[in-house]
């Protein structure tokens, strides 16, 4: 099996709960994975459990990682005897299993035992829910995560590294894309090209915890549930196909603060999908304020009886829509990839860095929606 310094790591450590802190490509998703197909291999009867902020973030991280692991390393698929897609469980000839899962909250989580834990983006999930998870757990807890900004890791678990009378041993490994041996040239000259910005540079490719200078929004703070009586509901859309997500969040305001959340961050979305996509979400006749250089777009939700309006960009929009987030109290985003775009969304020689902004963008229609610059010499197609 063709195996990293990061998964050496994990494999020898005996420490009860096995924080990853890592940049962007360093392998340690991948790594955690092949430590806990093997122990499924070795032991009998064990339950593993990989546990995500939600199933989509699984499907395009960790599960998508197992599938390859197994399709790749011949000695680990002798084991398996079956993949059921529908529960998201391999099951091993022996009778353990590994799992994928998400759960909704802490009561959520008290259902169930493990042999295993595996917490993958870990800065997406509650504490709430890892407390129940880990108190289950029998064996070993296993953390991975980017570390865009301090969480409930730095400030629960790392502390505990150090401390004798801890009754829980903690270890944390520290990793970045010079551990993966199998990187190819494209990524690692993709990686390297972020030197030009010091906090992406800190964070993805040297896989230290951020400081982010000069941010655009200082009061943000990450949360995990949308208030049910918040007020002025709308959604932000931002258009995007190929390399450019196309990015929604719902967005409200409570107690002088605003709350946004990831619905939907995808590539490769026809607006069939995306119509699809939004109707699933049953969203009645609340507004949705879209980027008005999509008119063909906008066109076609509109005529899928979406309560869609283009929203007037131009001027001193964007300066405008941050000033007045600015304004609230606090701006509180839900959503994993929600948390990474406003943790390192800063300026740069006064101008905000036009990168990873696809979620900002559609909050910042949500402003300019909200506050009127709706477009009025828009052509419908």
């Amino acid at each position: 099996m063709k195996a990293s310094p990061v998964f050496l790591w994990n494999y020898q450590t005996d420490a009860d709960v096995v924080i990853n802190q890592g940049g962007t490509s360093s392998g340690k998703t991948y790594s955690i994975l092949q430590v806990l197909f093997l122990r499924a291999m070795e032991q009998k009867g064990l339950v593993v459990t990989v546990c995500g902020q939600d199933i989509p973030n699984l499907k395009r991280g960790a599960i998508r990682d197992a599938k390859t692991i197994v399709n790749t390393t011949p000695q680990i698929a002798s084991h398996i005897s079956s993949y059921n897609g529908t529960d998201k469980i391999f099951t091993f000839t022996n009778g353990s299993i590994i799992e994928f899962t998400s759960y909704d909250d802490a009561q959520d989580a008290k259902n169930g035992k493990r042999d295993y834990l595996f917490i993958n983006e870990a800065n997406g999930v509650p504490y709430e829910i890892y407390h129940e998870l880990q108190v289950r757990t029998r064996k070993q807890v296993f953390i991975d995560y980017n570390p865009n900004a301090s969480f409930w890791v730095h400030e629960k678990l790392i502390p505990l590294i150090n401390d004798p009378d801890s009754p829980t041993k903690v270890v944390r490994f520290i990793s970045n894309y010079t551990h993966n041996d199998f990187l190819d040239e494209v990524t690692i000259k993709r990686i390297e090209a972020m030197k030009t910005d010091e906090n992406l540079w800190r964070v993805y490719g040297l896989g230290f915890t951020g400081k982010v200078k000069g941010l655009i929004f200082p009061k943000w703070e990450q949360v995990f549930k949308f208030p049910e009586d918040a007020n002025n509901i709308a959604i932000g859309l931002d258009f995007g196909f190929s390399e450019s997500k196309c990015a929604v969040v719902i967005c409200g305001i409570y107690d002088k603060q605003i709350f946004a959340k990831q619905l939907i961050y995808e590539t490769e979305l026809s607006n069939c999908d995306l119509i699809d996509k939004l109707k699933a979400f049953n969203l009645g006749n609340i507004p949705i304020y879209a980027d008005s250089a999509e008119p063909k777009s906008i066109s076609e939700l509109r005529k899928a009886k979406l309560n869609i309006m283009p929203i007037n960009k131009g001027g001193d929009s964007i300066a405008f829509s941050i000033k007045k987030i600015n304004e609230y109290e606090a701006l509180n985003v839900i959503g994993l990839d929600f948390m990474k775009e406003v943790s390192t969304y800063a300026y740069k020689n006064g101008v905000p860095i036009k990168k990873d902004d696809h979620l900002i963008d559609a909050l910042r229609y949500y402003i300019l929606g909200t506050h009127g610059r709706v477009s009025t010499s828009f052509k419908l197609y």
